[in-house]
């Protein structure tokens, strides 16, 4: 729903001269409400969109919260946070029933008296009465805000956002409110609430991400650690995500260009970790690989045993994928791999679905079946069953074909079903990734990195 969205939208006292007094905001607490996301009914993933928000605003995160629809509890963890941060961001509570008590509490806890702003509550008229849907007297509350505030528009909803400034203990802090659906909550805090802040953040990080795969984070954290005690004035931050390790390099700057610290540093972490390095942007490995191939226009297939198809999902679920994706031929049993793909019947007797033989015969099948310059092949034991000593669970073969080369590796990896599924995954994407990069397909940190 859209609203005057100017400062001076703020009511009857005068937001506008309020927000030209500008008071740096340098730290933030966010304050998820509700009872559905204490109880665990709600998954608060807006806390970690907001975090990557402020993250990249350059306002440091210190706290968040979850507080049930309580007007006590929420007035009481307001007034903390007022008293830690420059900055408190409340998601959920201002819809039209009588548990969203957002907006009225934390008003009341920053001292702030509540107006209805006429032009929203029009706006909600309106909205209804394009949805050919009664607007009863509960919805005129979404039209309540602090006064002197700066009034957020909903794009996709009735409930109207704000921030408004407000003195606490002599100092100027910010109360910004949001509404919980994340349709609603990321549009607004994107195109609405950061450039607002944006306006009052005096310095900003200056980041640098590699994602690694082949490595795990204690490793690759050894790895680092001579320039991490070099750079002391930068951050560098190892995370695990999902198979991947991602490498954060940090430095708080007040220019639009990085230092030459910065530079540096970045380039020994290139020197460091090489060809383990597979992005230095938001391309996950999927996307690298998709990339790759559009770019040297070349097409590929996947036979699947074990993984069941998510190595095509990952490479599906890419825009564009269509391009350079054939297909796949998911082989769970033996009999599916010897009809659809030709392995011959005395390979799965004599070595096994989980071998060398297998997954070359599978490597080869799908490769002439569906006629693309690569393919890939997957077959292994995902557990929790069907492990042996020979062939413990977490054993998979991956195979690759391109041009004259085929190649079929060994790989055990532990952990769950699911794990061991992703791990697979993975490894073949970086397979892919190495192959058509003319890179080592394994290969170790070398001793001098260390």
């Amino acid at each position: 729903m859209q609203v005057n969205n100017s400062p001076a939208a703020g009511g009857p006292s005068g937001a506008a001269s309020a927000f030209a007094a500008k008071s740096y905001i340098e730290t933030a607490m966010i304050l998820a409400t509700g009872d559905e996301v204490l109880s665990g009914i709600t998954l608060d993933t807006n806390s970690h969109y907001l975090a990557q928000v402020l993250f990249g605003l350059g306002i440091k995160l210190v706290e968040v919260r979850q507080v049930g629809d309580s007007q006590k509890a929420l007035v009481a963890a307001a007034k903390e946070g007022f008293d830690k941060v420059d900055l408190l961001i409340s998601i959920g509570g201002l819809g039209p029933t009588e548990d969203d008590l957002t907006m009225v509490a934390l008003a009341d806890a920053a001292g702030l008296p509540v107006y209805r702003d006429e032009k929203v509550l029009q706006g909600i008229k309106d909205y209804f009465e394009s949805k050919q849907r009664t607007c009863t007297p509960n919805n005129y509350k979404q039209a309540d805000f602090p006064v002197g505030s700066h009034i957020l528009a909903n794009d996709h909803g009735t409930a109207c956002g704000a921030l408004a400034p407000f003195s606490w203990q002599g100092r100027t802090k910010y109360l910004a409110l949001l509404p919980g659906p994340p349709f609603e909550l990321r549009p607004m805090a994107d195109n609405h609430l950061a450039p607002l802040l944006r306006a009052y953040v005096h310095t900003s990080y200056r980041d640098q991400i590699f994602r690694v795969f082949g490595l795990g984070e204690s490793r690759v954290e050894y790895v680092l650690q001579p320039i991490i005690h070099r750079y002391g004035e930068l951050k560098i931050a190892t995370y695990a995500s999902g198979g991947v390790v991602l490498v954060l390099l940090r430095e708080l700057t007040l220019g639009p260009e990085p230092s030459e610290t910065f530079l540096a540093c970045a380039e020994e972490i290139r020197g460091l970790l090489g060809n383990f390095i597979f992005s230095e942007d938001d391309l996950s490995l999927a996307a690298r690989v998709f990339e790759l191939l559009k770019t040297r226009e070349l097409t590929i297939s996947f036979a699947e045993s074990c993984t069941a198809g998510l190595l095509s999902g990952a490479l599906g679920a890419i825009p564009g994928a269509s391009e350079v994706f054939k297909g796949s031929i998911v082989s769970y049993s033996n009999e599916v791999k010897i009809r659809q793909l030709g392995v011959d019947p005395e390979i799965l007797t004599k070595e096994g679905a989980v071998s060398e033989a297998c997954c070359l015969a599978m490597l080869r099948g799908v490769k002439e079946r569906l006629d693309t310059q690569i393919a890939v092949s997957i077959t292994g034991i995902a557990g929790p069953g069907g492990g042996s000593e020979e062939k413990p669970v977490g054993t998979v073969w991956i195979g690759i074909a391109y041009q004259e080369v085929e190649k079929a590796l060994c790989y055990r990896f532990s952990s769950d079903r699911a794990q061991v599924q992703r791990m697979s995954v993975l490894t073949a994407l970086d397979l892919v990734r190495r192959m058509l990069l003319d890179l080592p397909l394994r290969e170790d940190v070398p001793t001098d990195r260390q």
